[in-house]
């Protein structure tokens, strides 16, 4: 299939799979979309990973929770659609 696969919450995707990319060293895991002020606190707390789409500037509202991490991945997908769904 095309396009990104992910969780939606009313047509709105909230978490997306994300395969990485081992040639630039990056780990593939989950992506989820957290209010700014939470993205800001989770990667100053370094439970998280800003993510870079590929423009060179991390993304305000999205964070990336590589592999390894799927033991909170539960957790924080949950917030994500609580975030989305508050919006």
């Amino acid at each position: 299939p095309k396009g990104a696969q992910g969780i939606k919450y009313n047509r709105k995707m909230f978490v997306m799979f994300y395969k990485g990319k081992p040639e630039e060293g990056k780990l593939g895991g989950i992506i989820v979309q957290l209010s700014p002020d939470r993205v800001t606190e989770l990667i100053g707390n370094g439970e998280v990973e800003p993510y870079d789409p590929g423009t060179g500037k991390a993304m305000k509202d999205r964070v990336l929770l590589p592999f390894g991490t799927e033991d909170k991945w539960i957790e924080y997908c949950l917030e994500s659609r609580d975030y989305i769904s508050s919006k």
